[in-house]
């Protein structure tokens, strides 16, 4: 039996914010076998400047780039570089948004309020970035692109998405 439209974009929703949604694309990354030449500088460099430009975007996403960079190895593999960027996200979904700003404040708020999960917003935006850093150096093993599911979910939350990039 399959899923729905609507059944399928709230497991994808579900799975967004509990992390499982990276976590599954680091297990996949790093599942693949076999030989692969190291990455060239300039696939490596790409990949930042994506992750640079989603840093840009908000506080949230740049926590999130921040965690992304922590794990880029300039000399991997093309799988090792998937599964860093999958595990850098998962990472910072993780660890939750740390609003330093408002801590930072003349008048911080109550401290509860400090570190919160990430909104499901936020969740697919980074989703969104995570894919366009992987589509810079299509490896051939995915579909370029991030999906109709992602569009739905952006379209119905007014998400401002990054532009697509394809190889």
């Amino acid at each position: 039996m399959s899923e729905s439209k609507e059944e399928i974009i709230e497991r994808i929703k579900a799975d967004l914010q509990s992390g499982r949604y990276f976590a599954l694309g680091e297990m996949s990354a790093r599942s693949h076998r076999g030989y692969e030449p190291c990455l060239s500088r300039r696939d490596w460099a790409n990949v930042v400047e994506v992750v640079a430009r989603m840093a840009k975007e908000s506080d949230p996403l740049a926590q999130v780039a921040s965690a992304v960079l922590r794990h880029l190895n300039l000399y991997g593999t093309p799988s090792q570089l998937e599964a860093a960027i999958s595990a850098g996200a998962l990472e910072a979904i993780k660890a939750q948004y740390d609003d330093v700003i408002a801590r930072s404040g003349p008048e911080p708020p109550n401290s509860r309020f400090w570190k919160r999960p990430f909104s499901l917003d936020e969740c697919i935006a980074i989703a969104c970035w995570v894919q366009a850093a992987l589509d810079t150096f299509n490896s051939g093993r995915g579909v370029p692109g991030r999906g109709w599911a992602h569009d739905e979910i952006a379209k119905s939350g007014g998400i401002r998405l990054p532009p697509e990039t394809t190889s």
